[in-house]
């Protein structure tokens, strides 16, 4: 590399040290202008506990008021469902629960998009351990998470991602580094409601070797 270089001219010598220099400044630029995003979900938490407009009883939450007030906090959103699965699948699918077909606890997004994944039918493996590879493809068929989640969009785009606590939603996101637990099909008793689930609507029979 280094011969080859000396045999260019300065002029075009300068313009690749140029081109270099601008594209790694653009670079940075834009690091330095993308947000740091901090996503909390908790469950079952009543919203009127941190709307300062409220006047139901709040505790004391100093911290999540300087956050709220650095960011961006939205009072008049409803999670599209009472249980922790399919409200933390729609939310990080961008989807409503009937779209996706994620209605209780016992299943969660079973495809697998984004960053590094170059399957394009990548299913959760905890997906596949619990009802098996035909009718989990089945599902993510049916469930068309085009794209993956907010959280590979994020990855996708440079961001650094790590992950804590309760996902609890599948789409194989504890390929993300963190400190991860709770997640749908993996308990004895999900997956034997999965499976049971899978048998009920027949979806491994209408997807057997069509998705597979």
């Amino acid at each position: 590399m280094g011969r080859l270089l000396a045999v260019l001219q300065p002029g075009l010598l300068l313009l690749l040290l140029a081109t270099a220099t601008a594209a790694a400044a653009a670079a940075t630029a834009n690091a330095a202008a993308a947000p740091s995003i901090l996503f909390l979900m908790v469950d079952e938490m009543d919203g009127r506990t941190v709307d300062p407009t409220s006047p139901q009883f709040k505790p004391p939450t100093p911290n999540l008021a300087k956050l709220a007030a650095r960011g961006a906090q939205f009072l008049y959103t409803y999670s599209e469902s009472p249980q922790c699965v399919p409200a933390r699948s729609s939310m990080l699918a961008g989807r409503l629960t009937h779209k996706i077909a994620v209605w209780d606890n016992f299943v969660g997004i079973a495809g697998v998009s984004g960053r590094g994944v170059t399957n394009a039918t990548a299913l959760d493996k905890h997906c596949v351990a619990a009802m098996g590879a035909a009718a989990c493809a089945g599902f993510a068929a049916t469930q068309n998470v085009v794209g993956g989640t907010f959280i590979d969009q994020l990855d996708a785009h440079g961001y650094n991602v790590t992950l804590y606590g309760k996902m609890h939603a599948g789409a194989g996101l504890d390929r993300f580094p963190g400190e991860l637990d709770a997640w749908p099909f993996t308990s004895p008793k999900n997956a034997k409601a999965a499976g049971e689930w899978s048998r009920e609507t027949q979806i491994e029979k209408k997807y057997v070797g069509t998705h597979v």
